[in-house]
């Protein structure tokens, strides 16, 4: 009888534990249905530049679910609105949760950047590149961080290597026409700017550069 009686009781801390477990299990599952469905909504959001907006939906889905990927979402938001400070804050949380993500290395090089603390954004980029070590962007990237440091030889190594990648990448060739004009060689600065004088995005700058140039050329040889 005492035997029954105990194997009764194993018996029904079993279930009891299969069904706290199944409890448990049906939660998280609800949990990451209610992080996705909010994740979705902020991504809507934040295609539409609604980015207040999207910040407070990642926020709810951070609730039922605290992944990388919707702090890597929100340091985005952030970012876009010039709140760097919660921009790091998010994209160094997505890193703790997940160690590989190029993206927010990068997004904290441009925080770096934007805030004026190269060394920073120089070391952010290359643990970017560690990653994806075939990102001409990233390059281009690394090349103006070294640039604004004054870094000329190292930023036309990374550009270099950026046009090696992708030779038609015309923010690399933006970046090298500045960097010549900072050195002061306006002739090859031209001509960076003129292979990209008809690029949609880069386009209008580059010909209002090499307006300015080519004024600056005319007013040194009067």
């Amino acid at each position: 009888m005492k035997r029954k009686v105990l194997i009764t009781t194993f018996a029904l801390l079993v279930i009891t534990g299969i069904v706290i477990g199944l409890i448990f299990l049906f939660a998280g599952i609800k949990s990451k249905k209610e992080a996705h469905s909010y994740n979705r909504q902020g991504d809507v959001y934040f295609k539409q530049g609604l980015y207040n907006e999207a910040i407070n939906v990642y926020k709810k889905a951070l609730e039922f679910e605290p992944s990388a990927y919707t702090y890597y979402r929100l340091g985005n938001a952030y970012y876009n609105i010039g709140a760097y400070e919660d921009a790091e804050f998010s994209h160094k949380k997505a890193l703790s949760i997940e160690p590989n993500i190029a993206e927010s290395y990068s997004h904290l090089g441009n925080i770096y950047s934007e805030e004026g603390r190269y060394d920073e954004a120089i070391t952010m980029y290359k643990s970017a590149l560690e990653i994806r070590p075939d990102s001409a962007l990233l390059l281009n990237n690394l090349a103006n961080a070294y640039m604004n440091k004054g870094l000329y030889e190292e930023a036309m190594a990374e550009i270099d290597r950026a046009l090696a990648i992708e030779p038609d990448l015309a923010i690399a060739h933006f970046t090298y026409g500045e960097i010549f004009q900072k050195i002061g060689n306006l002739e090859k600065a031209i001509n960076e700017f003129e292979k990209i004088k008809d690029d949609p995005i880069h386009g209008n700058e580059a010909r209002r550069t090499i307006a300015e140039i080519k004024e600056l050329i005319e007013e040194s040889q009067l």
